[in-house]
């Protein structure tokens, strides 16, 4: 998807997708720096990615895009993490 979204919006938009932390807590951390850096006009995020930037957006004042979005992630943690 991140690779799809690059080739459609070259020369249009500045499209960043990094490589996150798996951890949520450091995931969130890296996407706030990312924020606070580039100032981004969207989130969008898919699966995993739709539940941290659904946790951020209400943070920074960003809309959010979210695809595929996993709403269960804390139950789904907390079952590997404890």
């Amino acid at each position: 998807m991140a690779r799809a979204l690059k080739e459609a919006f070259e020369g249009t938009a500045v499209v960043l997708t990094p490589d996150l932390p798996l951890h949520p807590k450091e995931a969130l951390k890296e996407i706030h720096s990312i924020i606070d850096r580039e100032q981004p006009d969207l989130l969008l995020g898919n699966s995993c990615g739709s539940f941290l930037a659904q946790m951020l957006a209400p943070v920074v004042g960003i809309p959010a895009l979210l695809g595929n979005p996993y709403f269960m992630m804390t139950e789904f943690l907390k079952e590997r993490i404890g």
